[in-house]
């Protein structure tokens, strides 16, 4: 069940908003474990990820299960889903194809002028200029975007919890959904049951010392990864740093990059640190990847990629088979968002939706590098 909850926020003037909260009760009622909210990540999840976070089974674990389009997102209003808040709307103006080289300077600096341009005519949209009658009849204009990030998540999260009946509340968070939760434990300690935080992005709201903790633990991450392969008997690869370093080169080629783009539609640095995660399960495909990019074999790379990045790890067969598969319905007005229709929660809601993690982010961070030699710093 999905409900359109208006947010009546008091203070520090009354501003009403809407957020779509949905709820898959437990068999059982009351649920024997209570009520578990989760998120999934992002910050573009939607309440359909965070209810399914849970393995589609909350019967299965006695909870009832919260998940939340948070604002600006799904089914929530206002919403970041505008042509105006997309970067391809402004690629034409800075002369950027959305995409930058870290190797290249420029590169760097012509994408900080495509999302200035952008950020700005997002910020500019009157959608989000919101009026607030004051005590003396008088009218104020509040900015939306400055009331959308992730600590009035967890605000807005406390607010459901009370419609419960006020009873503590269990919380499970992945990736950025860690950030909510470790939020919310930390405004609100005393109302959280049990937590569990999966995939925790780094607590650092200061953006220059953020990226510097993000590409720190990016290179410990494959160090690891290269650690693992070498130290095992399964990877075939006598040299994987070598790889590594190889592949990442020609991924960044531009006869890789409209593949990745149209195939993945992912960063190449996403794309990278999706096909690490990938090979801890699938060390037999190692050898021949790192062949193909060592020869820059382009077509035989793409065609062991495709299997290695269609291929279910081991992990994700057990978690899989340990799960109950009877999804809940979505996509209609009284069920859970997903990404999955083009054309709901409106027509071509996903590229409408595709820089929603900056518009919160930007918040979080407090407008972020707006400097541009910091931005490229």
């Amino acid at each position: 069940m999905c409900l359109k909850h208006k947010l009546t926020i008091i203070c520090p003037f009354l501003l009403s908003l809407y957020s779509d909260v949905c709820v898959w009760f437990a068999d059982q009622q009351p649920a024997p474990r209570g009520n578990i909210a989760t998120h999934c990540g992002g910050p573009e999840s939607l309440s359909a990820c965070g209810i399914n976070t849970m393995g589609g089974a909350p019967h299965h674990f006695g909870y009832n299960v919260i998940g939340i389009d948070q604002r600006g997102m799904g089914r929530s209003s206002p919403t970041f889903a505008i042509k105006e808040c997309t970067y391809a709307h402004y690629e034409e103006e800075a002369g950027s194809d959305g995409d930058f080289d870290a190797d290249d300077e420029e590169s760097i600096r012509t994408y900080a002028r495509l999302a200035k341009a952008r950020n700005l005519g997002c910020w500019n949209h009157p959608s989000f200029k919101v009026p607030v009658d004051e005590d003396d009849d008088a009218s104020k204009i509040y900015h939306f975007l400055e009331y959308s990030g992730t600590r009035q998540l967890a605000e807005d999260i406390e607010r459901v919890r009370i419609l419960f009946g006020d009873q503590k509340l269990s919380v499970h968070g992945g990736s950025y959904g860690t950030a909510v939760f470790g939020t919310y434990t930390t405004i609100f300690p005393d109302n959280v049951n049990l937590m569990v935080l999966d995939g925790s992005v780094i607590p650092n709201y200061d953006i220059a010392q953020a990226s510097e903790d993000y590409a720190r633990s990016a290179n410990q991450r494959i160090d690891y990864f290269i650690a693992s392969c070498e130290f095992g008997s399964e990877c075939g690869v006598k040299d994987m740093r070598a790889c590594v370093s190889k592949l990442n080169n020609v991924l960044r080629d531009n006869q890789i990059r409209d593949y990745i783009q149209n195939r993945y539609d992912v960063s190449v640095y996403l794309f990278m640190v999706v096909i690490i995660q990938k090979l801890v399960g699938h060390y037999e495909l190692a050898p021949g990847i790192c062949s193909a990019a060592q020869e820059n074999d382009i077509e035989k790379l793409e065609e062991l990629l495709d299997k290695l990045l269609t291929s279910p790890t081991t992990t994700e067969l057990k978690l899989k088979s340990s799960f109950i598969q009877d999804m809940p319905e979505v996509d209609s007005e009284s069920k859970p968002t997903t990404y999955e229709n083009p054309d709901w929660p409106c027509p071509g809601y996903p590229e409408l939706s595709s820089g929603v993690t900056s518009l919160v982010n930007g918040l979080d961070y407090s407008f972020g590098a707006y400097d541009e030699d910091l931005f490229v710093r």
